[in-house]
């Protein structure tokens, strides 16, 4: 029943993300800034990679397994806000001349398009604070 829930919890929220992505989208076009776009779709992509983690919690405790956390989320979650203020400055003016003439932020673009990185860093975001397989191991060795 839990999973029949969440299910339609997912349904709802694709519907706000994509709701809330094309009104963006459409103030964006309105202002010809589209800085919001591209962190509405980062914090989109992060929550849903939150919300994915639902479903491997097994327990509401909170527990930090460390090195999912230093080694997967926060690398994850760095590479994926990177690109947003990148661009941030850019629009803005302000980004270092290396960075206007490097690849750094093609490459960046490429990484955030596939929306890959933000779901994966709010899925072990989340998997990494409440974390229970390190229990489970500790109980083995005991």
């Amino acid at each position: 029943m839990l999973k029949i829930a969440w299910l339609i919890g997912l349904v709802i929220f694709a519907r706000i993300a994509y709701q809330l992505e094309f009104n963006v989208q459409n103030y964006s076009q309105s202002i010809f800034n589209f800085t919001p776009v591209i962190w509405t779709k980062f914090f989109t992509t992060f929550l849903l990679g939150c919300y994915v983690a639902i479903l491997f919690v097994r327990q509401w405790k909170f527990h930090i397994n460390k090195f999912l956390l230093l080694l997967v989320s926060i690398p994850c979650i760095f590479i994926s806000i990177l690109y947003p203020i990148i661009m941030s400055f850019a629009s803005v003016g302000l980004l270092p001349e290396f960075l206007n003439t490097s690849r750094i932020p093609m490459e960046l673009f490429k990484l955030y398009s596939m929306d890959i990185l933000g779901i994966v860093a709010g899925l072990t975001f989340i998997i990494s604070l409440f974390s229970s397989v390190l229990e489970k191991n500790e109980k083995i060795s005991k």
